[in-house]
């Protein structure tokens, strides 16, 4: 199974027990969030930290660490997380700001 971490530009796949680094192919795309996307965004933030606290306790009571991955709390979590994607995924892409001065460099000219 292959798991990938993206950070500052570089990317970890892990297949097995190989780790590669290599650089991310393309930066992510910043967004335009209106008002509505913003607070969507945070309040199923606030619910993942809730969940995500709730879960480490429960964990740490019943010295359990190993639990499954069909865990109702990690079920509920990865869907809160496909759903906040899902938010940022549905806004338009702000312009970089080599775009902005592309533009208003056109502009002036």
């Amino acid at each position: 199974m292959a798991t990938t971490t993206a950070g500052a530009g570089l990317m970890a796949l892990r297949t097995g027990e190989h780790v590669r680094i290599e650089a991310a192919s393309r930066r992510a795309a910043r967004r335009k969030l209106d008002f509505s996307a913003a607070r969507g965004m945070e309040v199923l933030g606030h619910a993942i930290d809730y969940l995500s606290d709730e879960f480490a306790l429960e964990c740490l009571k019943t010295g359990n660490l190993a639990m499954k991955q069909t865990h109702p709390t990690l079920v509920a979590l990865k869907l809160l997380h496909q759903k906040r994607r899902e938010v940022y995924e549905a806004c338009p892409v702000a312009p970089t700001m080599g775009e902005r001065f592309q533009r208003w460099w056109q502009r002036i000219l």
